[in-house]
Formats: C-alpha cells, sequence, structure tokens
C-alpha cells in the first residue's frame, strides 16, 4: 500500500510567490490544489485522479502498491473534463474540449499514458459521455452530431443576413456505440427535432442502453434501448415535473433509480425490468444525491444531504444494512469500488481542506488518505470553518446560508456571493477566494436563495418563470440580516457571483441599488432575451423551462416581453455601485454578447465599469494563467471601491 503522498508538490512549487509582508498573499491561495478521484484502474494496481497541478485539469494516476508519487498521463493545454477508466483493459476514457467551447470530444488513453486516440474527432460537435460496456470492448455517448451541420450553416447564413436567416434549426442529441478496437461507430438512437437524449449506460450483457432524455430544468424520462431490436422501452411516464437517475444492478435484473417522483426530496428504488415492481430502499427527510454499486453487486454507496454536506452509506445490498463512510464535514465525491478486495476509494472536500483521496477498507473499518492536497505554504490553521446560519425573507421563508468571517470580527466588509444555476447550492467545501477574503478582514456570505436545489421540490421551484425576481428579494433580506446581525458593515457589502450568480448580481444592483458597495459579475446574464437567443441549442430547452420562452423577435414567445422587463439590461440606470464583468469568450452557455452588453451600456451612462475578457475560457475563467491574472484585478478593484489601499 502506498504512503500518503504530495501530489502536487513539486511543479506547484514553481509557481509559488516568495515572502511577504502584511496581507496575505493571494497568489499562494490560487494555487492550492486539490486530488479529484475518478475512479480504480481495470487491473485493480492504480487510482484514477484529476489534479490542476500544471494550471489545467489533467489525469493522473497512483500505484497503490509502489513509489509514493503519481504519474502524469496527459499534458494538454486545455482540460480533462473526467477520466473513466475501462472496467476491463488500459484505457482511459476521457473528454476533452478547447478553451471551455463544451465541445468535449471522446479520448482513449492508455493508462500509463503511452498512448492517445481522438474517437470522436469533431471539434465543431457536443459529445457526452454515455458509459463503457461490462467487458470495455464498447463504450457509449451522445451528440449533436447530425444536426450540428444545420445549425453551423444557419449561423454563417444569418451572420451574412441577420433579417434573412429564419429560426434557428432545432438541435437534436443521437446515441452513439463505439467498438474501442476499430473506433467503428454506430447511431443506435435518433431523436426526434429538438429531442435532447443521452445514454447513462450499458447493461452488464452488453445488450442494452439506459437512456435518458431532458425534459426540461430537472425533468427527464427513462427509457431501455434493447441493443439487437433497437425497440425502445419507456420507463417513466409521469405527470408534471420529475427526475430520475439510474443505473443497472449487477446482476442485470434491476434499476437502481434515484427519483422525487411524487415525492418533495430524491429517494432511493430499487426497480425490477421484469415485473415492473419498485421497493423503496430510503426516503430520508433530506435528498439522496448519488449511487454506486461494486462490479460484483454485493455494495452500494449512497450518498445523502445531511448538515449543508454530504454522507456517504455502504450497504450491503443482501441485506440494505450498512454504514456511514468516515468522510467528516465536507462533500465526498466519486467513489469505487475495487474489485476483489474489500476497499473503497473515495474523493472528500471540505471547508479547511481541498480535495484528496481516500482509502477505506470496509472489513477493518480503517481509513486511509492516498493523496495529500498541496496548500502553497499555507497554514491549515488560518483557515476557517463556515457557520449554517438562517434568516427570514420577504415573505417569511426561511433562507439557508454559510458564513466565513474571522473569528468574533463584526461590522465587517462583505462578499455576498450567489451560487450559478439557479439549480445549485453553496455547501460546505473548499474555497480558497472565501478563505483569501477572510484573512483579509472580510466576511464571506454564500445565500441559498429560492430555486436552489437541497431543499426539496417545492424550494427548487419557488423562483420559476414569473418568479424570477423573489429570488433576488432573498438577496436583499441577506443584506438586512448581515447589517442587523452586526456581522456587514452597511456601507461596504459587495455583490457577486458567476453564471446565474452574474445575473443575481447585476438584478441586485438594480433592484437594490442602494445596498451594495460594488458587484463583480463573471459569466452572468444581463439580458434573459439575447442570452436564451444565442445560447447553444442544446441549452435553451432546458433553460426555458427555469426561466420562459422569449421565442424570436418574428415569432414571440408567451413570456418574452416579461423576460425583457426583468432583465438588468432594461434597468441598467439604476446602477449606481462600480461594477466589474469577467467573461470567457468561448462560453457556449452565457455568450459573452451578455458582458459587451451591459459593459457598453453602463459606459454610455457615465457609471464606473471596468470589464475583463479571456479569449481561451468559456463559462468561467479555469486556467491557472488567467486566475493569476483575473483574481488579482478583482482585489484590486474591491481595494480601490472600498477604500482598503
Amino acid at each position: 500500500m502506498a504512503h500518503p503522498i504530495a501530489a502536487s508538490l513539486l511543479l506547484a512549487l514553481l509557481q509559488i510567490p516568495g515572502p511577504s509582508t502584511g496581507r496575505p498573499e493571494l497568489e499562494r491561495y490560487l494555487n492550492v490544489r486539490g486530488n479529484a478521484f475518478s475512479g480504480f484502474s481495470a487491473d485493480g494496481k492504480s487510482a484514477i485522479f484529476l489534479s490542476s497541478v500544471t494550471g489545467t485539469a489533467q489525469v493522473w494516476r497512483l500505484a497503490l502498491d509502489g513509489p509514493a508519487w503519481p504519474t502524469q498521463v496527459t499534458w494538454w493545454s486545455d482540460r480533462a473534463q473526467g477520466a473513466i477508466p475501462a472496467p476491463v483493459g488500459e484505457w482511459i476514457a476521457v473528454p476533452r474540449d478547447s478553451g471551455g467551447n463544451e465541445n468535449s470530444q471522446i479520448w482513449l488513453v492508455k493508462t500509463d499514458g503511452s498512448q492517445m486516440r481522438d474517437l470522436t474527432a469533431a471539434p465543431d460537435v457536443k459529445h457526452d459521455w454515455g458509459g463503457w460496456s461490462w467487458d470495455g470492448k464498447k463504450l457509449a455517448w451522445s451528440s449533436n452530431a447530425r444536426t450540428q451541420k444545420d445549425v453551423l450553416a444557419w449561423r454563417a447564413k444569418k451572420k451574412a443576413d441577420p433579417t434573412g436567416a429564419g429560426d434557428e434549426p432545432p438541435t437534436s442529441n443521437d446515441v452513439y456505440v463505439c467498438d474501442v478496437e476499430t473506433g467503428a461507430r454506430q447511431c443506435v438512437f435518433e431523436a426526434k427535432p429538438g429531442e435532447l437524449y443521452s445514454s447513462e449506460g450499458f447493461s452488464p450483457d452488453g445488450g442494452k442502453l439506459l437512456l435518458s432524455r431532458a425534459n426540461g430544468s430537472i425533468d427527464n424520462d427513462l427509457f431501455l434501448l434493447d441493443l439487437s431490436t433497437r425497440e425502445c422501452k419507456h420507463l417513466t411516464p409521469h405527470k408534471g415535473v420529475s427526475d430520475y437517475r439510474a443505473e443497472f444492478s449487477a446482476d442485470g435484473k434491476s434499476l437502481w433509480v434515484i427519483t422525487n417522483e411524487g415525492r418533495e426530496f430524491h429517494g432511493l428504488f430499487r426497480w425490477n425490468l421484469d415485473t415492473g415492481a419498485r421497493e423503496e430502499i430510503r426516503t430520508p427527510k433530506a435528498e439522496v444525491e448519488s449511487i454506486s454499486q461494486s462490479r460484483d453487486g454485493k455494495w452500494l454507496a449512497v450518498g445523502t444531504a445531511k448538515d449543508a454536506g454530504r454522507e456517504i452509506e455502504i450497504l450491503d445490498t443482501a441485506t440494505m444494512k450498512g454504514h456511514a463512510l468516515p468522510t467528516g464535514i465536507g462533500m465526498p465525491g466519486s467513489v469505487d469500488f475495487l474489485e476483489g478486495k474489500p476497499w473503497v476509494g473515495f474523493s472528500m472536500n471540505g471547508p479547511l481542506d481541498p480535495t484528496d483521496i481516500f482509502l477505506y477498507d470496509l472489513e477493518k473499518r480503517e481509513k486511509r488518505r492516498l493523496t495529500q492536497a498541496f496548500l502553497a505554504g499555507l497554514d491549515r490553521g488560518t483557515f476557517v470553518e463556515p457557520e449554517a446560519v438562517r434568516y427570514k425573507s420577504f415573505d417569511g421563508l426561511e433562507i439557508e446560508a454559510l458564513l466565513y468571517r474571522p473569528k468574533g470580527a463584526r461590522n465587517l466588509p462583505t462578499i455576498v456571493e450567489f451560487h450559478g444555476g439557479p439549480e445549485g447550492q453553496s455547501r460546505p467545501s473548499f474555497s480558497s477566494l472565501a478563505q483569501y477574503f477572510v484573512a483579509c478582514g472580510y466576511a464571506f456570505f454564500q445565500p441559498n436563495v429560492r430555486g436552489s436545489t437541497g431543499y426539496g421540490r417545492t424550494f427548487t421551484h419557488l423562483d420559476d418563470v414569473r418568479l424570477r425576481e423573489d429570488s433576488v428579494k432573498d438577496g436583499a433580506a441577506a443584506v438586512k440580516w448581515l447589517v442587523e446581525s452586526g456581522t456587514s458593515d452597511s456601507k461596504r457589502v459587495v455583490v457577486m457571483g458567476g453564471s446565474y450568480g452574474g445575473y443575481m448580481t447585476l438584478a441586485c444592483l438594480t433592484l437594490y441599488p442602494e445596498l451594495w458597495a460594488a458587484g463583480v459579475d463573471t459569466v452572468g446574464i444581463a439580458n434573459f432575451v439575447s442570452f436564451l437567443e444565442n445560447t447553444s441549442g442544446y441549452r435553451r430547452k432546458l433553460r426555458e423551462s427555469e426561466y420562459g420562452v422569449a421565442g424570436t423577435a418574428a415569432a414571440p414567445g408567451p413570456d418574452r416581453e416579461f423576460l425583457a422587463q426583468i432583465s438588468p439590461l432594461a434597468r441598467v440606470e439604476k446602477i449606481q455601485a462600480p461594477l466589474l464583468v469577467i467573461h470567457g469568450e468561448q462560453d457556449p452557455r452565457v455568450p459573452v454578447g451578455e458582458a459587451r452588453q451591459i459593459e457598453a451600456a453602463l459606459k454610455k451612462l457615465g457609471r464606473p465599469v471596468e470589464a475583463l475578457y479571456y479569449p481561451d475560457e468559456g463559462h468561467g475563467i479555469a486556467k491557472l494563467k488567467n486566475r493569476l491574472d483575473c483574481y488579482p484585478k478583482v482585489i484590486s478593484f474591491l481595494d480601490r471601491v472600498l477604500g482598503r489601499l
């Protein structure tokens, strides 16, 4: 067994700044690196993981019985979006995009890094990973290849003649199966226009695929596709909105299913594929969030929300009895069982600790650390845990939030950070920026406003379409609570967020301009109409169920006027606080035009606005070189605005 390692020590040392005096060095915080577990190699000799030690997420492997030093497997300038070891053989499947454009290609990489193959080789097409066959001979993916050529032709026509292009062709996702040895692929399921299908995995005998069709925000359907007859059976006809996540049981007779159909919280079920019987396994008063099973079907790992974090329970599938992994406070991630040995590998990320990999012996009930995250010379003892707090909003609804602050400090300058989504949740995981701000004397506040996941079906849909600005009111109530509790200086509260959190930033500045000293908007929505018109086709349908249907100027949707009215751009004259806008120019989700619109409008009004654009980034700032450029400028901006120079 390998001893604990410092997986990122050597390379990261090359980028650490020298000694400092006074204020903490931001560069050190940005150089903190963790290690995210992906699974075990098929031969059981190595743990496969992702680490961003080189500046972007790359694939690494660590021998379980050998030198306690990892080997880097991929060396790309762009990120590896995942690493899925084959169940048999030496390959790792690695989705990879370019410059954050999310047009993922599926690569096969040998475990030792000696060989690489681009299976898809279509850089204008988006490919979504769909699973290995259990024998490792085939893999599946879904893609928009069939319809993307029409979309690209339409965009070229629109660019040449904006008035004569007509409506954009619908995007569809088809499902493909690829032979690993030959690279030959076959479309096994062709979607109807506008339908978005994905593969959820092969049956153990390789004869069937479990498919999912996305209907809208947190609403999908499951189908069982027979690969020999191409018969596709609908498994989840339902009314209203329901979410289903599933995988085949090891004997192929059942599905393990996580769903909120007919209930407030997601529960865990076993569905018999022959009889249709549904056995309820877990019905907690919190969300069941993940499942993973051992290859022999003996063990099942079930992740359930607990105390703002997550608990992983290991169940014996014969008795459905088990015990929780000793993960500690925070967010355990990927779980994999090592075939032939009673060991479980998992990632763990906590508020005081970046992501690391652990091995747990199911018989001895002992946990062993496999990697050691690199803290860039920072003293872990200076980090703070967040307080879980609750405050009441305008209508009496309780909102949960995480509050980071120097111990005992009051009347602080404060960052209010909104998460993206809005189907997301701020959890007690490591945030180098939160720790940096606290070290500089700020409070850092993360409210889970209505629309966030993790609090049940009802709460998640309290911000849909016409209720959009109720979530912004939750943000205003957060400031009121922060000031009244003595935490925050009312004159030094900053609003910040990315993606949907960027919209929340702009909306807060327009609806409640008197509350904020500054705003930092990263890849945020400024104009719902232009956002829905220009976001990638594969996302438009899903976003319409959340935000509303804008349609086109020629054929307006039922919500177009409303969406225009509530867009921050329509009220830009109300923004008084200085604003910093940050955007990746390759962003396919929230196109860079959103940032350019709000920047131009504020400049026209003579309001203080600054902008940072990154040509090799997409929906967020991921590359270390860009983070090292971006965040010092964010800090400088806030220092100037808040008078903290």
